[in-house]
């Protein structure tokens, strides 16, 4: 179970960063007092801590989905194939991170 959860981590972690580099934007836009904008350049130590908070967000939310279901596979009694835990937890990460999440958090605004 250790090494489910910790391939669990590192492959969402993975997964959420190559998503973070897709979604986050390294500059700024700031509204003037004119009505006009402006684009500020994030600093590299910026744009890296926004690229690293959801990318250890969806970490940590495909280990408790990997918990959740190997507490739900010990509890019913039941030995759950690879493929049923596979397509279990994607599509509970998926439906956390690609729904829910941004919704409460705004992990990718």
């Amino acid at each position: 179970m250790e090494r489910r959860l910790v391939k669990g981590a590192v492959y969402g972690f993975l997964i959420g960063l190559f998503l973070a580099v897709l979604y986050v934007d390294d500059s700024v836009q700031v509204v003037g007092s004119g009505g006009g904008w402006t684009s500020i350049q994030l600093s590299s130590r910026s744009y890296l801590i926004a690229l690293l908070k959801p990318a250890i967000r969806l970490s940590l939310v495909t280990v408790g989905v990997l918990l959740a279901s190997e507490w739900y596979a010990r509890r019913s009694g039941r030995l759950t194939s690879f493929l049923g835990d596979f397509a279990f937890a994607f599509a509970a990460v998926l439906l956390l991170s690609v729904v829910i999440l941004p919704l409460l958090f705004g992990l990718f605004a």
